[in-house]
């Protein structure tokens, strides 16, 4: 009797680990286990930190996972009660029967919440929420790249993405143009099935519908859907692709999953309405963004040159006068030698407009260690030294000495930045910080220089540069030919899909005949977390499997 239920457990325990490893060849996607469970609030960003999910499982040999004494129990069961807030469920924080109904709902891809330290995290300020980025131009182009094998008419696909651009543009300054332009379209879109192309593969029918990334370069704006769905239009039946368009439409502008259960933006797919509009949550979200219809935020600027290698984020006015030659050389360009402009998105530069620093910025030299905009003024670093601009024009009799006007900084930096949670300027050097701020004495706190640790997510130590996007954009740093997006509302490395880092030399400088060498493209956390769940399953299964053979040996 002993070892019949030994067998039973194995056996049972088999077949939930194989369901799971086998999940993408399936037909139809399926929350069934509680594996398949932690799988899904790993995806949707309830669980957060990869050892922290591991160690659910390898904690679990000899122990019921859900026991008030597994350590592992405090993260499930705040996870799911966070789910179950959510998704307008009864919070018991387990694994139970309507828990699991509402994990098979048809739903977008994109993740819920980025960070749960406790329940109290899901309740937001605001209902809306955006994604800390947004287009910094009123005037996209989209495209349809691959049309649905599946039966979905071409025609009828088109008419429908038309009538979601409006939907949208009805509320915004936004204007979209369709392009027929196969190389350069801000919003891309396309029909896949399981892996096709980035980081996260989709499901099979059901669960996932689509997902979409945020503005930016590259992916960024791009939206992809299921072709193993039945879609549908204008009908009560299958999964009405219009409704599922407009909600991934609104990522593609900037906008992450609301809390309001009759948004568009709520994760969840409802079934055809005939009288479908955007809620009232949508109009505020998009508008925090856009500004409302026929008035652009007093925040918009028409900006244009700023040294990426550096960090200056103030528009420059007219050049002085007294410019020097413009150089005429066709050699390899010296990158540290130049500055960039922007383009319009606020990624990525325009290359026609790459200039000599000593040419934008006259009497500077080149190979600075770094720059930041503070208070309307632009700073230049290099060395013991450093050099203040008013726009183009330098402000006063510099250089100076760095201990003269930034007392408690060191020098020799690798990079400065104003950082948007306090308008304070922030220096890099090694792997510390420093945090100045010229309105307090001393204006470096005693408590600094603190661990780039801190920063979670970047690298932690020797950031070749960084720099505040314009029109109160994010923040990017950059390190040996890659960058990262820092998300400032979170403090941490911004999750997207393709995760940080990306190549610099790609979403920046445009190199598309770059590709990147082995082990340059990496996966993103969450499918790093399943491969080590599925591991540490393994690896329980292995040794119960092993247990009993030494039992018939």
């Amino acid at each position: 009797m002993k070892f019949s239920k030994i067998i039973a457990f194995v056996v049972i325990s088999l077949h939930c680990f194989w369901a799971t490893s086998q999940a993408q060849k399936l037909t139809y996607a399926r929350v069934s286990t509680l594996q398949d469970a932690i799988q899904y609030l790993v995806k949707f960003g309830y669980l957060k930190d990869i050892n922290e999910v591991a160690s659910i499982f390898t904690s679990t040999i000899n122990r019921d996972l859900l026991s008030p004494s597994n350590p592992a129990a405090t993260a499930l069961r705040v996870a799911f009660s966070a789910f179950q807030t959510y998704a307008r469920l009864p919070v018991t924080g387990q694994f139970d029967e309507p828990t699991k109904g509402k994990m098979n709902t048809p739903r977008c891809g994109n993740k819920d919440i980025v960070q749960v330290p406790d329940i109290a995290a899901v309740v937001r300020n605001k209902r809306y929420a955006t994604s800390g980025v947004n287009w910094q131009k009123i005037k996209l182009t989209y495209r349809i790249s691959r049309f649905s094998e599946s039966g979905f008419h071409p025609t009828t696909t088109m008419r429908e993405v038309d009538k979601a651009f409006q939907i949208w543009a009805n509320h915004t300054n936004l204007e979209f143009v369709r392009s027929d332009n196969s190389d350069d379209v801000d919003i891309e879109l396309k029909f896949a099935r399981l892996v096709h192309g980035d980081v996260e593969p989709f499901d099979g029918r059901g669960i996932t519908l689509a997902h979409a990334f945020p503005p930016g370069p590259g992916i960024g704006g791009d939206i992809h859907f299921d072709d193993d769905e039945d879609w549908s239009s204008q009908v009560y039946s299958g999964t009405n692709f219009y409704h599922v368009m407009v909600h991934e439409l609104g990522h593609a502008l900037g906008l992450r999953h609301s809390d309001i259960e009759e948004a568009v933006m709520y994760a969840f797919a409802r079934s055809f309405n005939p009288n479908f509009r955007l809620h009232e949550d949508d109009i505020e979200g998009i508008q925090s963004l856009y500004g409302e219809k026929g008035k652009l935020p007093e925040r918009w600027d028409s900006s244009t040159m700023y040294p990426i290698i550096t960090n200056v984020t103030t528009a420059p006015e007219t050049p002085s006068t007294a410019q020097p030659t413009r150089p005429q050389d066709d050699s390899k360009p010296d990158l540290c030698a130049y500055a960039f402009q922007l383009d319009p998105n606020g990624a990525g530069i325009i290359s026609a407009n790459t200039e000599r620093i000593s040419y934008v910025f006259y009497g500077l030299p080149g190979h600075l260690d770094a720059a930041a905009t503070y208070k309307g003024k632009t700073y230049f670093f290099k060395g013991d030294q450093y050099w203040r601009y008013d726009n183009r024009k330098i402000d006063g009799d510099f250089p100076r000495k760095i201990s003269e006007g930034f007392p408690g900084i060191p020098n020799n930096l690798d990079a400065a930045f104003t950082w948007s949670g306090d308008e304070n300027i922030y220096f890099f050097k090694g792997d510390k910080y420093w945090g100045f701020n010229d309105e307090e004495l001393p204006p470096v706190a005693s408590n600094y220089p603190l661990p780039i640790s801190q920063w979670f997510g970047l690298p932690t130590k020797e950031i070749d540069a960084a720099f505040r996007s314009p029109n109160e954009g994010p923040t990017y740093f950059f390190k040996e030919g890659n960058y990262w997006l820092f998300d400032d509302e979170n403090f941490q490395v911004a999750e997207a899909d393709p995760p940080y880092p990306r190549s610099s030399r790609i979403m920046w400088f445009g190199c598309t005949s770059y590709r990147p060498g082995e082990g340059e493209l990496r996966e993103g956390w969450i499918r790093r977390t399943i491969k080590k769940i599925k591991s540490a399953i393994k690896g329980h299964f292995d040794n119960k499997i092993q247990f009993i053979k030494s039992l018939f040996s």
